[in-house]
Formats: C-alpha cells, structure tokens, sequence
C-alpha cells in the first residue's frame, strides 16, 4: 500500500513543503505589488524619477 511506502511518505511530505513555499513567496510578492502601489511608494519611485 501507499501509505506503508516511506518514499511514497517522504514524496508527500516534499510536495507539502512545496506547496507551503509557493503560497508564502505568492503571498509575498503580492503584499510587494501592493506595497509598490500605495501612494507613498509612487511618491518615491517619481522623486527617484526626477534626480
């Protein structure tokens, strides 16, 4: 069975991880996206811009 197979086990438990990853850097580089539109972060990019 499956369940009775250690790598069958390990396979799972390196997916979960996987998919753990994936969400956390998904998560993240939306909070940055968001960050990169608020008002104060567009101020910052114009004055950069401008010297």
């Amino acid at each position: 069975s499956i369940r009775g197979n250690p790598t069958m086990k390990n396979l799972t438990l390196i997916i979960h991880t996987i998919e753990n990853d994936l969400q956390l850097s998904v998560n993240v580089s939306a909070r940055q996206e968001k960050a990169l539109r608020s008002p104060s972060a567009r101020r910052e990019k114009q004055t950069i811009a401008y010297t």
